[in-house]
Parts: structure tokens; sequence; C-alpha cells
């Protein structure tokens, strides 16, 4: 695949998820939402510096109720938050299943995320 049609089909797929789960409409007039999802991504953006496992993450996230866990969530974190695009976070969440629970073993995901990291989704 050509770097122009990714780079078209990344964004294209970004939209979507967008408009799917109508983040922009939800916030908008919504300060507080939009505070503590702000708040909620600079803590993530410091546990992933500091190089934290996708367990840890995960765990930190599930005991935070302001923003829920669910798979569009979590590729709009990365991509925010670490630069990863939607297609290579898709993969990491492969490996769970709805609910977030592991569907491949530990060490498994814990390659995949630390090799998605390291690159900085490149």
């Amino acid at each position: 695949m050509s770097h122009e049609l990714r780079v078209a089909a990344e964004r294209h797929l970004r939209e979507a998820i967008d408009d799917y789960i109508g983040a922009p409409r939800l916030l908008q007039g919504n300060p507080d939402a939009r505070d503590m999802m702000g708040e909620f991504f600079i803590e993530a953006r410091k546990l992933i510096a500091q190089g934290c496992s996708l367990a840890e993450l995960l765990d930190f996230w599930r005991g935070r109720e302001s923003y829920a866990l669910t798979p569009f969530n979590f590729m709009r974190l990365l991509r925010e938050v670490a630069g990863i695009s939607m297609i290579e976070s898709r993969e990491i969440i492969s490996m769970f299943d709805p609910d977030f629970s592991p569907i491949a073993a530990p060490d498994e995901i814990e390659r995949r995320w630390r090799s998605t990291i390291d690159l900085g989704g490149k």
C-alpha cells in the first residue's frame, strides 16, 4: 500500500470513528467533560512516557469513571497521546475482547505494546 493511500485510509478511519462516537459534538458546550478528558489524557501520557506496561495503563483507566474504556476511546487515546495510528492501535485491540479482557497471551500483548510504543507509532 502506498504511503499516500495509507494516510488517506487512516484519515478516513479516524473521521469515521470520531463521527461514530460523536466525541466532538458531545464535548461542545460541556467544559467539565472536556477538562476531565484532558486531565485523563495528561495522566495517561505521563504513564506512557514513564514506560508503563499496557496492563498498568488499563488498570489506571479502569479506576477512572470520567472516561469510559471502550475500543474507540482506546484508539483515540493512543492517537492523541502517543501518536499511534488507528491501524496500529486496532492491532493491539484485537488482542482483547470487547470488555478489554485479554484473549492473547500476556507476554504477546506486552511485546506488541512495547514495539508499538517504542517505535512511536511509526
